[in-house]
């Protein structure tokens, strides 16, 4: 058993398919032929940490540093843990290792390059990004990478080039749909996002990229409901107590600004400030099975619609 078997391939396609259930499916049958590789407990990991099962993909990251601690692709995946768990210093600590173990591959200098991103480096980025297409200028993931980078900046017009500079060399790579997709909703064009976020979706209903996408396409078609979307999201960035300490000073100061205004005698501005925050309150509450249910409604016009 080794790397180059077809199921490991398959469950390596699968991945960047972003079809995890599959590939964990077939790693899972390589393992039980094989539970000594280092490099398909990896690949495990990878695949569960898009299922955010970030417990199991840890432990298969330690079985496979403990298999072969020099293997550059373990390194690869345990450095895309610590970027999911928003640790970039950690992050970019194992994709220098695993460049020292293999200096010629791009995917290693685009983690460094996802490392700096996240620490806000964007000059060490573009650099490392760079150093990747050095290594492969016929890899649609570094020129999915460059697109990103110039998106993020602001350079809609490079994103474009390079954005389909990717497709030309992987018509299917879903994460340039999705770009696409996303610059199309910057410029008002609803339609042509909602076209790029339907072939992501006939390509995988479970593409959180592509849900994504359809969810700021309804926050933008409804703006009653996108407040809220926008509001939530903001808010779920936040770590849980972050998060306590915003709803609890929000609440404090409706009820300062309606105590002031009662003693300065503006008692009908006061109970309208009382009645804001009860009405605040009702809109999340109401908001959050509307805005579900009309995205449910939006994904199953597209989910199981071969035409795309």
């Amino acid at each position: 058993m080794s790397a180059s078997h077809p199921r490991f391939s398959l469950a390596l396609d699968q991945l960047r398919r972003n079809q995890p259930d599959a590939a964990i499916e077939n790693l899972k049958i390589l393992l039980g032929e094989d539970p000594n590789s280092a490099m398909y407990h990896a690949a495990l990991a990878s695949a569960l940490m898009s299922r955010f099962r970030l417990e199991a993909a840890e432990h298969e990251c330690r079985v496979a540093a403990s298999l072969d601690p020099t293997d550059p692709y373990v390194h690869y995946i345990r450095g895309s843990l610590h970027l999911l768990k928003n640790k970039p210093a950690e992050a970019l600590l194992s994709a220098e290792q695993a460049i020292q173990f293999d200096p010629e591959d791009e995917e290693l200098f685009l983690l460094k390059a996802r490392a700096y991103d996240a620490q806000g480096k964007q000059g060490q980025r573009l650099q490392e990004i760079k150093s990747a297409l050095s290594l492969n200028a016929q890899s649609s993931e570094v020129f999915g990478e460059l697109s990103e980078y110039y998106l993020d900046n602001g350079n809609q017009k490079q994103a474009l080039v390079h954005a389909h500079e990717a497709l030309e060399l992987d018509p299917v790579n879903t994460d340039m749909h999705v770009l696409l997709g996303r610059i199309a909703l910057m410029s008002g064009d609803l339609e042509q996002a909602r076209e790029k976020a339907a072939f992501c979706i006939s390509q995988n209903p479970d593409d959180p990229k592509a849900i994504m996408l359809f969810c700021d396409i309804k926050a933008q078609q409804n703006r009653f409901i996108g407040w809220w979307w926008r509001f939530n999201a903001w808010l779920t960035g936040m770590n849980q107590s972050r998060q306590i300490a915003v709803l609890i000073g929000a609440y404090v100061c409706f009820t300062l600004l309606a105590r002031v205004l009662l003693d300065l005698g503006f008692a009908s501005m006061s109970r309208v400030t009382s009645l804001a925050w009860l009405a605040l309150v009702a809109y999340s509450w109401f908001a959050i099975p509307i805005y579900t249910n009309m995205l449910k409604k939006e994904l199953s016009k597209f989910q199981f619609n071969t035409n795309y």
